[in-house]
Formats: C-alpha cells, structure tokens, sequence
C-alpha cells in the first residue's frame, strides 16, 4: 500500500500551521511597513510645524525692520525731493556708487529701483527719477570743451 502523505490530515495541519506563520509574517511587515510610513509622514509634518513655529518670530522681526527701514528711506527721500538740484545729482552720484559696490560685493542682485516690490514706495521712484532728471540738466548745461 503506498502512503501518499500530502493526502492525510496531519499534512493539512502542517500546510495550515504553514499558512498561518506565513500570513502572520506577512501581516507583521505589512504593520510594520505601514507604521513606518505613517510615522514618516507624521515626523515631517511636525518638523515642518516645528521650523516654521521657531523661525516665524524672526520673520516677523526681519519684516518690522525693513517697514521701519522703507520709513526711514520714504522721508529722507521726501526731504531730497524739496532740496535744489544739486542735492538730488549729489544723490544720484552717491547711489550709483552705493549700488556698484554692493551688486560687486553680492549683497543684491539687482538694483533697487529695477524690483517691482519697491514700486510701492513712490516717494522713492519719484526721488530717484528727480535724481536722474538733475543730473540730465546737470549734463545739458555743463558746456563741452
């Protein structure tokens, strides 16, 4: 008589037990898998909460100091608009250097009356083409040899 032992019921037991250990592995990593990923995602999320929450008040400060910087320009700037000719080409002379240096040094990319965020700031605009326009009279008049 053979005996076919995949056939007898302590094969189905051992290929149940089998299945059993193998789903319960497979279940494990799949938690695991899934606990990681939450986790993960639940890290960012605080950290970025974190950054944010520690760097805000510096942003704050930083944005307090340039408002009180643009005052500070708007009336030096409505001062030199009153002042005569001279004054406003002795600006221009001042700026244009003031502005060489620091694009050559890196500290700006571009220079301040080119950015459109500093449109707002008309008073200084206007300072800065009142400067220009002195300093075109300035050449127009200045005879040439």
């Amino acid at each position: 008589m053979s005996h076919d032992y995949w056939s007898t019921p302590a094969a189905a037991r051992e290929m149940e037990s089998i299945g059993y250990q193998d789903g319960q592995r497979a279940g494990h990593q799949r938690g695991l898998n899934e606990g990681f990923r939450k986790g993960m995602n639940q890290g960012i999320q605080q950290g970025r909460q974190e950054a944010w929450a520690e760097v805000q008040p510096q942003l704050t400060a930083a944005n307090e100091m340039v408002q009180g910087m643009a005052q500070i320009l708007a009336a030096a700037a409505d001062a030199l608009l009153q002042a005569d000719d001279a004054a406003k080409v002795a600006f221009a002379v001042k700026y244009a250097d003031r502005l060489d240096k620091a694009m050559a040094k890196g500290l700006i990319r571009t220079a301040p009356h080119n950015n459109p965020q500093l449109a707002g700031l008309s008073v200084v605009m206007r300072l800065v083409d009142e400067s220009r326009r002195a300093c075109l009279q300035a050449t127009e008049s200045t005879p040439t040899p």
